[in-house]
């Protein structure tokens, strides 16, 4: 950041040493925690706390971090670290943090880990909804290597035929062999032609289904 502002000039108009951005990130994190405390509290007193859509996962940075968050909103709920996944310690961080907001869970994503169908199903008594992250990949990955499959196959198809074209044109086969060697390898040009076009078709559902 420092380095950015020194690009454009400003350093005559701010601080720009990494240890002052380090001063101003650090106070900057403490207000934004204050004051979404501080709108949580407001909100729980007006009433304001609708059904939570969860989800939860865990991330792996300096430490494992187990992270709460609501879908609807994008408002993380918690996320701290913590020495293992178990159930129990899923249970005690996510009910501790919802016991003060008064509300429900109406559902709660997750991958297939046994915890968290459990903290889904036993814990916050709610069902347990698969994630569809690990759909994606495995959509991708099978279908693009099944086109990627034929795709190839055609372009080995046509490289055959264009090979036996002008093999038939080059020792004088009849006129009836060059135009069924020329009708081959129109076919293949079509077929190679058509499998990027199933690729392209297939990414665009792909991604809106992402």
């Amino acid at each position: 950041m420092s380095e950015f502002c020194a690009c454009l000039r400003l350093e005559q108009h701010v601080g720009c040493s990494p240890s002052t951005w380090r001063a101003m990130m650090e106070k900057l994190a403490l207000l934004i925690l204050a004051t979404t405390e501080a709108w949580e509290r407001e909100g729980i007193a007006q009433g304001q706390i609708g059904p939570i859509v969860g989800s939860v996962d865990e991330t792996f940075v300096e430490r494992m971090m187990v992270v709460f968050m609501d879908l609807v909103s994008g408002y993380v709920l918690r996320e701290e670290g913590a020495d293992d996944r178990t159930y129990e310690t899923w249970y005690e961080r996510v009910t501790a943090r919802l016991e003060p907001m008064k509300t429900d869970v109406l559902s709660l994503g997750s991958d297939r880990a046994k915890a968290l169908i459990k903290l889904a199903e036993t814990g916050l008594e709610c069902p347990s909804i698969p994630e569809v992250f690990p759909l994606l990949h495995a959509l991708a990955q099978g279908d693009s290597l099944a086109i990627w499959s034929q795709l190839k196959t055609a372009r080995q198809a046509l490289s055959r035929a264009q090979e036996h074209l002008a093999t038939c044109q080059a020792s004088g086969a009849s006129e009836a062999q060059i135009e069924s060697a020329q009708a081959a390898v129109a076919a293949g040009e079509a077929d190679v032609a058509h499998w990027p076009q199933v690729r392209d078709t297939y990414r665009g559902h792909l991604g809106a289904m992402s």
